[in-house]
């Protein structure tokens, strides 16, 4: 929806997940509509709200990197990192340029304590895909390589 959209960038939460769930309610099968609402939610706090609306979009279209990523990232803000590892490496597999993914996967490894794994699996990544704020964080990830 594209009032969704627009009221989401002016920070109109409410309207903006109001109008995204018009949207989704109009047409069940908007994947676009149930990544724009689950991004929404996530952004106001509702986490759970978030998963659904992303848990749905994969059921509609499974091999679609953005839902996985979307997935992963609600599911580590959850708490829930076997899961979001799962889902963030099955995006990272059907999209192997995915920065965000790479970075959120990295990020989780390093507070799993598994430094070597976090620095193994982010030395994959060129760092000229990421913005610069991300690649501060995984310089040292890059240093843990034996």
């Amino acid at each position: 929806s594209l009032l969704g959209g627009s009221l989401q960038q002016k920070g109109d939460l409410e309207g903006a997940v109001t109008e995204f769930q018009r949207a989704v309610n109009l047409d069940t099968n908007l994947v676009d509509g149930r990544l724009s609402l689950g991004i929404a939610l996530r952004q106001k706090g509702d986490l759970p709200g978030a998963l659904a609306a992303f848990q749905t979009a994969s059921e509609l279209v499974p091999a679609n990197p953005e839902i996985h990523y979307q997935l992963g990232f609600t599911l580590h803000r959850l708490g829930k990192l076997p899961q979001a590892e799962t889902e963030l490496r099955r995006s990272i597999s059907l999209q192997p340029s995915n920065a965000n993914a790479y970075y959120i996967l990295g990020q989780m490894l390093d507070q799993l304590g598994k430094h070597g794994a976090a620095g193994v699996h982010t030395a994959l990544l060129p760092l000229s895909l990421l913005p610069p704020r991300r690649s501060r964080f995984l310089f040292p990830l890059r240093s843990m390589i034996p």
